[in-house]
């Protein structure tokens, strides 16, 4: 299976970086339904880089995997988690950092990466952290779900989807 990704870039109510609010001011209010709002009062924090061990200068991904244990999983999307991180761990400047669901699922990409994990090209935050902030200092977002990629596409950081659904049937009425 050959990876194509495609780019949501410059969506609707979304903004540049350089419209970042600074500390005293409040983020611009996005349009649109509530879940793809974003907090109205986000401020960037640049300490996540080094909090997760990211150099300046390293290309950052953020990978959430698929949800398997959901109703709605479709096993091509896993299939689609693990060509992206085997074609981008080859990139010697790009960090990955993923956010597994649970723990049974992070114990799953340290078994099946364990160099990436030994040689510090994928890591997994050792204690919670402010998603959009993680979002805002990435390069890219490439995720399982729908909640990232929203986030991803308002904060206008380049957003892959590696969902995989069936359409729903049409209904003639």
């Amino acid at each position: 299976m050959g990876v194509h990704l495609s780019h949501l870039a410059h969506a609707p109510g979304s903004y540049t970086r350089e419209d970042a609010p600074k500390e005293s001011e409040s983020k611009p209010e996005i349009p649109g339904h509530q879940r793809r709002r974003v907090r109205p009062r986000f401020v960037p924090d640049p300490s996540i880089r080094s909090q997760l061990g990211l150099q300046e200068q390293d290309v950052v991904v953020t990978m959430r995997p698929p949800a398997r244990e959901a109703h709605y999983h479709n096993p091509q999307s896993d299939e689609l988690f693990e060509a992206a991180v085997e074609f981008l761990c080859k990139r010697p400047e790009l960090k990955i950092v993923v956010l597994p669901r649970n723990e049974k699922q992070a114990m799953w990409l340290r078994d099946r990466w364990p160099e990436l994990f030994s040689n510090g090209k994928m890591r997994i935050p050792e204690k919670v952290v402010d998603g959009l902030n993680l979002i805002w200092h990435s390069d890219f977002v490439i995720s399982g779900g729908g909640t990232m990629n929203r986030e991803a596409a308002s904060l206008n950081v380049p957003v892959y989807s590696i969902f995989v659904a069936r359409l729903a049937p049409s209904i003639s009425i």
